[in-house]
């Protein structure tokens, strides 16, 4: 479990067996972002979730499945981790085309997120990523919202450079001026 407080993929060792093993190869794909591989794990019934961890990690999964049992675990989700489960209802209703509700969603984790340093690196990380798609899909609305929701800095300072990023990757989109901005927060070096 050490390794998944910090955020590094659990190392291949033949001794562990059992739901650890499983367990083992849900982390280990949800890290490389692989959704897909994470809920076929889950599908297969072999992994009985237990704890709020994987919780968090078959939610995002479900999330990007649209898996109608999702909304049951998010709520949940939202008693132990309430900024990474509105992370994850906005994956939901943003893979569903309920883009309304998908900003809304994001928006509040993101603001969670700013002030709460206790959400798992990835989830955030899974976030900047769907702003970045997001303000992509709609940049002269959405995407000017998410810019400047993102201006503010998250809570936790090892992703401070992945958020200076996407706030580029953006401003690319939405226009020249805000690739100014973005860069102002880079000063002054």
């Amino acid at each position: 479990m050490i390794f998944a407080m910090e955020g590094k993929p659990i190392p291949r060792n033949p001794s562990i067996i059992g739901e650890h093993k499983i367990f083992t190869s849900a982390y280990n794909a949800y890290l490389d972002g692989a959704h897909k591989a994470v809920y076929q794990i889950y599908k297969s019934g072999r992994w009985k979730i237990q704890y709020p961890l994987e919780m968090l990690i078959l939610a995002e999964a479900m999330a990007e499945a649209q898996d109608p049992t999702f909304l049951a675990l998010n709520r949940s989700l939202q008693m132990f981790w309430p900024d990474s489960a509105q992370a994850a209802l906005a994956r939901y209703h943003w893979r569903k085309g309920e883009n309304i509700q998908a900003f809304q969603a994001l928006t509040r984790a993101i603001a969670g997120f700013q002030k709460n340093p206790w959400n798992h690196e990835v989830v955030m990380k899974n976030s900047l990523e769907l702003a970045k798609e997001m303000a992509k899909h709609d940049p002269g609305g959405v995407g000017i919202q998410i810019f400047n929701l993102l201006l503010e800095p998250l809570s936790v300072q090892i992703l401070l450079e992945y958020q200076n990023v996407t706030l580029l990757e953006i401003a690319e989109s939405i226009g020249p001026e805000f690739g100014v901005q973005a860069l102002h927060r880079l000063e002054p070096h």
